[in-house]
């Protein structure tokens, strides 16, 4: 549910919200012609309702497009968010804020970042992007020493979805942080993490530090992630990040990578259905998951750029053969590997590998060879190369 920018509802019933937030609520909250009736503030998707003493309801959900609406309530959410008697409460009417008069609740969400409860830490800690970076950076390098591990990983989610270069060192710390690194948080596997999963591993520092290093650009971390490289969980991981930036010195070690994730996947597919090293391997039926796709696409992306008479001298076909290894069809699971195989085949068509690229039109069936055919014809038709198709 929400209130879009034209003041109608999103979503046409608003039960009582949950008792933790409510103060006297007894009757629904009426909805008239799609219309809220009563409502003064909203912000926040998926944010319970929340009834004040003066019988007003605030809806805090809320499309982007809506923020100006806050407006004539700010100074109502401001009030909330420096004196609300529950700190959830005044979390709730930051978040509601969605940004406007920021300098007004810094303080408030200052003291809520160093609130007795890790919830309401964590949940403050997300907020801080929201702020500028003269107040969030700050922040975010004190609550990198939080005692809870579950809000220093929540630093470092935040550190990488920001991609806030200046806090890098803060994460390398975090990356050495002891917590899921020795020993591994259950349920998440040393063979998941190395395919770049997470898994329900929440408070997992490492794991948390880990993931936000490879949300950088290459050039930014690529000294940190050389240093790391021994990290058993991230090693595949920092090497396609590594790679992306500059293939070539990783080629050998991306040839590895993938031909001893092909090897695998051939072992466990032989294997009895109950074998327990199935256990541990996320979609041990294919190659292409998670980091072991993206060594794959770097390696492509390299051979995509060579001149056609480097590729068409042979010298470079081994690392042809390793992708085309990769890319098969998954029996008992239709699509699978069909989109890798397109991009496949678009390598072969723009090198002008034309055999390679009909051996490879003739493993899937009808059903999926139609994209093909369109794709030659679109692309090497009369009219010559049209560029890239998009998938």
């Amino acid at each position: 549910m929400g209130l879009r920018a034209d003041g109608t509802l999103q979503g046409i019933s608003l039960d009582a919200p949950d008792a933790a937030w409510q103060e006297g609520l007894t009757n629904r909250v009426t909805v008239a012609g799609g219309v809220v009736s009563n409502v003064v503030a909203v912000a926040a998707l998926d944010t319970p309702l929340v009834l004040t003493r003066d019988g007003k309801v605030y809806c805090l959900a809320v499309e982007a497009a809506a923020t100006a609406q806050l407006e004539p309530y700010a100074s109502t959410l401001i009030y909330e968010a420096r004196n609300g008697p529950r700190a959830r409460r005044r979390l709730s009417a930051i978040s509601a804020l969605s940004g406007l008069d920021r300098d007004a609740v810094t303080n408030s969400l200052a003291q809520l970042l160093r609130d007795p409860d890790n919830s309401i830490r964590m949940d403050a800690v997300r907020l801080l992007p929201r702020f500028p970076t003269a107040f969030a950076e700050p922040a975010l390098r004190s609550r990198a020493a939080d005692p809870a591990a579950n809000v220093r990983a929540v630093v470092a989610d935040v550190i990488g979805e920001q991609q806030y270069v200046r806090l890098l060192p803060v994460l390398v710390a975090l990356f050495a942080d002891p917590v899921g690194k020795d020993p591994m948080i259950e349920p998440l596997t040393l063979e998941a993490l190395q395919a770049g999963q997470r898994w329900d591993n929440n408070g997992d520092v490492h794991t948390s530090a880990g993931l936000a290093l490879v949300k950088f650009p290459p050039a930014e971390v690529a000294d940190i992630l050389k240093t790391n490289l021994n990290d058993p969980g991230f090693h595949i991981n920092f090497v396609a990040k590594l790679a992306q930036g500059d293939p070539e010195p990783w080629l050998p070690e991306l040839v590895r990578i993938l031909e001893a994730r092909c090897a695998l996947v051939d072992e466990l597919t032989k294997a009895q259905w109950d074998d327990p090293r199935k256990l541990g391997h996320p979609e041990n039926d294919r190659v292409l998951v998670g980091t072991y796709a993206k060594c794959w696409e770097d390696l492509r992306q390299y051979l995509l750029h060579q001149p056609k008479e480097t590729l068409a001298g042979g010298t470079l076909d081994r690392f042809l053969d390793v992708l085309e290894k990769a890319v098969r069809p998954v029996p008992g699971c239709p699509g699978c590997g069909v989109q890798e195989s397109h991009w496949l085949y678009q390598l072969y068509w723009d090198q002008q590998r034309t055999q390679r690229a009909a051996n490879l039109r003739r493993q899937y069936d009808k059903s999926d060879s139609w994209w093909f055919d369109e794709y030659s014809k679109a692309n090497h038709g009369d009219a010559g190369p049209v560029g890239g198709m998009v998938f």
